[in-house]
């Protein structure tokens, strides 16, 4: 009768352990998630500015961009009147040829998620850009 007592009382522990145990395991797959998710919104907001300025750039000064790129894009040598895909197109490159890793944070991976992101912060730089062009 002992023995079952015994018996008990260590399978109530064990599972106490195990319960202990798992709730640990979720807790830091949590803080280990929430983390990563950290880091992904800290590397957009960086992105987010240096997206800012090459599009403000690409707006006054198109040709600078063109010419600091090391993959130039199927355009011309000299951009007289850039239409609004070749400016995207230049902020594209631009942004993946000097930026890769903070891309990569971001999960930004390929061509199609890197313009959805740029065309957001376009719409936040609107103001800018209207107050750029007026002067």
């Amino acid at each position: 009768m002992e023995n079952i007592i015994t018996i008990i009382a260590q399978s109530k522990e064990i599972l106490a352990a195990l319960v202990a145990l798992i709730m640990f395991a979720i807790i830091s797959y949590k803080q280990i998630m929430a983390e990563l998710a950290r880091k992904e919104a800290a590397a957009k907001v960086e992105l987010k500015n240096i997206v800012t300025g090459l599009i403000t750039k690409a707006e006054e000064k198109p040709n600078e961009i063109l010419q600091s790129l090391v993959n130039k894009p199927e355009v011309p040598l000299h951009i007289s009147n850039p239409t609004a895909e070749v400016k995207e197109n230049l902020v594209l490159t631009a942004l993946q040829e000097r930026n890769p890793g903070l891309l990569k944070k971001a999960k930004l991976k390929d061509v199609p998620a890197i313009l959805s992101f740029i065309a957001n912060v376009y719409q936040g730089a609107k103001p800018i850009i209207s107050l750029i062009r007026k002067k």
